[in-house]
């Protein structure tokens, strides 16, 4: 078997066969996949975006066999697992901060809502829109650029 160093997951993908695949469901499979598939004991994860998830999520439950976590995108676990409002991040900024630190907390979030809320409530659609077409595709990482306010 070559180094774990050497393999990593596609970024992209077919969409899948059913709804309902959830972050712990991703970081379980990962695990299935680099220790019973792949044969590595131990081995280390990165992960960017909503794949910082499912990193953390390794990290928490898998922590005997990760050898290193890295992710681009730090947070809070439990945010994205359960609650009324999974798109929202981090709620109204506290109306005693300075005007200007709340203006720009409010722009970075209204920048990201939207990607984050179709990740957490509507990922197949997303999904099969991006896989089949060059143009969704496209017009989703563009958007991603640019600021939508």
């Amino acid at each position: 078997m070559s180094s774990p160093w050497t393999w990593s997951s596609p970024p992209f993908s077919t969409p899948l066969p059913r709804t309902g695949v959830t972050f712990v469901d991703t970081a379980n499979a990962f695990a299935v996949l680099m220790n019973e598939i792949l044969s590595y004991e131990r081995f280390a994860v990165h992960g960017s975006d909503m794949g910082a998830i499912v990193s953390a999520l390794l990290g928490h439950k898998y922590a005997d066999r990760i050898i290193a976590l890295h992710t681009t995108a730090p947070g809070i676990l439990d945010q994205f697992l359960g609650g009324e409002r999974p798109w929202d991040i981090g709620g109204q900024p506290p109306a005693e901060l300075p005007a200007d630190i709340r203006r720009t907390i409010i722009d970075w979030q209204a920048g990201i809502t939207a990607h984050v809320a179709v990740h957490t409530l509507d990922p197949q659609s997303l999904a099969y829109g991006t896989h089949d077409s060059p143009t969704a595709l496209a017009a989703w990482i563009l958007a991603r650029g640019h600021d939508r306010r």
